[in-house]
């Protein structure tokens, strides 16, 4: 998942400080050669198209939404190779940055990569969203149902999430080696469009531990 900075700072430290860090572990070769994959130009082409399609169904206001650049990438499921010049399992989320009318939107587009090296694609939630893609479906019929209802608005199986942002850490989510997140608690803001009209929908997650969390919509 992203990693959650609550403040930073640029530091130099002294040479015999340097020397003293321990070198970092090796990238897995899984990892390894998948970033080789997802570098291909076919590759790249695919999740600005995915991006770019979806973003007209969640904001059809911006008539012009613009691609400016790939920014971040999280491996969800460990990829599986088995020899192939593809991967046969695992899954990860590419995200692209996108210009929508003045206003900078993140795209999580979701790959599952399947045996015959076609890989299931689809977009998750914008934005800055620290659910899985899986938690992600979870908690969206509730997020959907309290946007729509705050916007008085009848048509709920119309609505749509256009943007995600994280709001508070109050426990610092955690993943093991997996990526599988096994503690925290944070809150996040999913916008709501629906009747051609917004609204924030703001919500309290608790891991429980094992890959999935609790949910509680505050506003």
């Amino acid at each position: 998942m992203r990693r959650l900075l609550v403040a930073s700072c640029l530091c130099l430290p002294s040479m015999a400080a340097v020397a003293q860090q321990p070198a970092q572990p090796p990238m897995p070769p899984e990892i390894v050669q998948l970033k080789s994959y997802v570098n291909t130009p076919d590759y790249v082409a695919t999740v600005v198209r995915v991006a770019m399609e979806g973003e007209k169904d969640i904001a059809p206001d911006c008539k012009q939404p613009k691609p400016v650049d790939r920014v971040g990438f999280r491996v969800v499921h460990m990829p599986v190779w088995g020899g192939a010049p593809y991967p046969t399992g695992g899954e990860w989320v590419d995200q692209l940055k996108i210009d929508r009318c003045g206003t900078p939107v993140v795209h999580n587009v979701v790959f599952t990569a399947r045996a015959d090296g076609f890989p299931q694609i689809r977009l998750g939630m914008p934005g800055e969203t620290a659910l899985s893609p899986r938690l992600q479906v979870t908690v969206l019929p509730d997020v959907l149902k309290a946007g729509a209802a705050a916007l008085k608005c009848k048509e709920v199986g119309k609505a749509v999430v256009s943007n995600t942002a994280l709001n508070k850490v109050i426990e610092q989510p955690t993943a093991n080696p997996h990526g599988v997140v096994v503690s925290g608690r944070w809150v996040e803001t999913w916008t709501v469009r629906a009747c051609n009209k917004t609204t924030p929908v703001v919500m309290e997650l608790v891991s429980d531990g094992q890959g999935g969390a609790k949910h509680r919509i505050t506003k």
